[in-house]
């Protein structure tokens, strides 16, 4: 006969299998549907700032959870591709974290090619990154993965990277 706690890790486990991956607490892995809430919890997490790199993003649920983290003073910037962006799917999501005040920067790149990152760093020492687009489809229907990463270091090169991520006219007027 399994005992009353038991019972209960088992079915926390089965519920939300990424709290245990069997790596260290500073690494923790989620795929498919898992993926959006390793996101959501992370984000609920952050005390003071999140920076977001995505290629697509089309999911209400982020969206509300960023608005409503910057709106409890969490600083939130966000850099998408301007293709995507302006998608009908994408473009409800937008206006609503524009009107929001939330920090959007859209970067526009040359034909046939993507601002195609798909990472957020959180308190400059958390980072989520993996395949896993902002979309209602990446959750529900495709095969994606997401990492959590809790390490300085790490983050430090993501944000290093995010403060690269320019539009290509912005890198042509600083050459000028």
């Amino acid at each position: 006969m399994i005992s009353p706690s038991t019972r209960l890790f088992i079915v926390v486990l089965l519920t939300f299998p990424w709290l245990y991956t069997g790596y260290p607490n500073n690494i923790r892995t989620a795929f498919r549907r898992d993926c959006e809430t390793l996101l959501l919890d992370s984000i609920r997490l952050a005390k003071s700032e999140i920076l977001v790199a995505v290629y697509s993003f089309s999911n209400r649920k982020i969206a509300r959870a960023l608005i409503k983290r910057s709106k409890e003073g969490v600083s939130i910037k966000l850099k998408v591709d301007k293709k995507q962006a302006s998608y009908d799917y994408s473009k409800f999501v937008f206006d609503l974290m524009k009107s929001k005040h939330l920090d959007i920067e859209y970067i526009s790149m040359e034909k046939h090619h993507s601002m195609h990152n798909k990472f957020l760093v959180i308190d400059k020492e958390l980072v989520l990154t993996g395949s896993y687009n902002f979309t209602k489809n990446a959750t529900k229907f495709n095969w994606e993965n997401l990492v959590l990463i809790k390490d300085k270091l790490i983050a430090k090169k993501y944000i290093d990277e995010w403060e690269k991520i320019r539009s290509l006219k912005a890198k042509k007027t600083k050459r000028d």
